[in-house]
């Protein structure tokens, strides 16, 4: 059994991800490339609602982030069951094209991202007290990141494939046979995961 999200993503997703005061201009889905972006490797898909948004890795693991609700899901179909995360403005970086985190936000100009004309600014925001810096590249049609990487280079996150229409509203709602569990079940199934990867 191997969870992507618990392992290794999901410190990553919460850490960008936060509550959003807006609605996003297009609904529309597209491929996951990351983390390091020169692979090209897809890792998953993305679908955008109106204020929502689901990410799916591997088919299967995936998180739904509501907006609305200031709520993040992370679902583990393996065992049927959920865990709720509250969403902060405070980690709001990401899934928006400005953050009232950010410290810094320079327009460093403009660039195309596989064929889409997007804005590229450099990024300097707070993370849990440490100063942390990115680049994002702002998509001009859908007012929406297309591309991330750490300054440094040490990650990176980017969306191709981008194909504009309405997404369907189950998509962004848990299964009613999963179950609800707590950070306490979180850790457990980390470890579970951890002993059984070994």
């Amino acid at each position: 059994m191997r969870y992507f999200f618990l392992k290794g993503g999901l410190s990553l997703f919460v850490f960008i991800l936060g509550f959003c005061p807006f609605v996003y201009s297009q609904e529309f889905s597209a491929d996951m490339i990351g983390p390091e972006i020169s692979s090209n490797q897809v890792i998953g898909k993305i679908y955008v609602g109106k204020d929502k948004v689901k990410i799916v890795q591997d088919g299967a693991q995936s998180m739904i982030i509501r907006l609305d609700k200031k709520v993040a899901w992370v679902l583990m179909p393996e065992v049927q069951s959920y865990i709720e995360l509250p969403l902060k403005d405070e980690n709001l970086v990401s899934y928006s094209p400005h953050s009232p985190t950010e410290s810094e936000s320079v327009l460093i100009g403009t660039e195309q991202v596989d064929g889409r004309q997007t804005d590229k600014f450099r990024v300097v925001f707070n993370a849990e007290g440490k100063k942390m810096v990115i680049f994002k590249w702002i998509d001009k049609e859908l007012n929406f990141p297309v591309k991330i990487t750490a300054e440094d280079g040490s990650w990176g996150m980017k969306y191709t494939n981008i194909q504009l229409a309405m997404q369907p509203e189950r998509l962004f709602e848990v299964a009613v046979n999963f179950e609800k569990k707590s950070a306490k079940d979180l850790s457990a199934i980390m470890e579970n995961a951890g002993e059984s990867s070994q």
